[in-house]
């Protein structure tokens, strides 16, 4: 991080960053992240990625093996990593060769959304230090341990929409990204293919992977891998389920609609409403 975005964050953002300046255990350094995490050997809970320019020079060195492989060594056995990924800023092959080399490393990975918008959709590739199961009782705790209003939300609701933001299990369904190259500093193909991109994105938005190219993506995943299936939900019950499949419904409801597809948006809909409960469909789209 740049010293001149740490000044500014502290001088103008102080307020919307969760006591970030003042939290005793917060410790801010301005250091490029690969290379610092390359000459330490602490190790922890969690490591973010965060949204990168992937035609920015050197960047594409953040979606490398060797990275992934760098951070792996840094998490604790419970350890995860987030390495959020936008979508409105690359294509489809761009997304397949670094989700094909997270696997690599992290062949658990999980994929979250981050938001539901269609103009820039987010994703996180999720991946852990060990494999294990989304556990459900630890969602709410977690939520109003970190959340500035605990209890503005009931406990049901909290649990529906963290669910909702689960987008798939890429692990279980790697050989859709079959025949991805594997991104490696040697071989570091998003650094110059990123920047061939931006240009074409520039005058055709078509070259993103938004709209219909996501949604062909995510429902390729969900097909291979539906939550009734999928071993990382094992210990979520079938109320739980129905939640991450509403989430997977309002992500196309949102594009379809951004699309103006009104019958596919509208179909999308009705299936959100019967896997939601109805305090969710109200908190969400009260006007239907």
């Amino acid at each position: 991080m740049l010293p001149e975005v740490i000044e500014a964050s502290r001088t103008h953002y102080e307020p919307y960053l969760n006591g970030l300046f003042s939290d005793p255990r917060t410790k801010v350094i301005a250091e490029d992240g690969r290379s610092y995490l390359q000459a330490i050997r602490e190790q922890y809970d969690i490591i973010i990625g965060n949204l990168f320019l992937p035609w920015k020079a050197g960047t594409g060195s953040l979606y490398t093996l060797e990275h992934f492989k760098n951070v792996k060594k840094r998490l604790r056995q419970e350890g995860l990593y987030f390495q959020w990924l936008p979508l409105y800023q690359m294509s489809t092959e761009e997304f397949r060769i670094i989700a094909n080399t997270f696997l690599q490393v992290f062949p658990k990975a999980s994929l979250w959304f981050a938001t539901f918008y269609p103009h820039r959709p987010t994703l996180a590739l999720v991946g852990g230090a060990e494999n294990f199961e989304l556990n459900p009782g630890n969602l709410i705790s977690n939520w109003k341990k970190n959340s500035n209003n605990p209890g503005v939300l009931d406990d049901s609701t909290i649990e529906s929409l963290i669910l909702m933001y689960y987008a798939g299990n890429l692990g279980e369904s790697a050989d859709i990204l079959q025949n991805a190259p594997i991104n490696t500093i040697d071989f570091s193909i998003i650094e110059f293919l990123s920047p061939l991109t931006n240009q074409k994105g520039q005058s055709d938005e078509t070259v993103w992977m938004k709209n219909e190219k996501a949604v062909s993506f995510l429902k390729l995943l969900w097909q291979q891998t539906p939550p009734s299936m999928d071993p990382y939900l094992t210990l979520l019950n079938e109320r739980q389920k129905n939640y991450v499949s509403a989430g997977h419904q309002r992500f196309l409801y949102s594009n379809y609609r951004n699309e103006k597809l009104a019958e596919k948006a509208d179909a999308s809909l009705l299936e959100f409403k019967q896997k939601a409960d109805e305090a969710l469909v109200k908190l969400l789209f009260p006007d239907t």
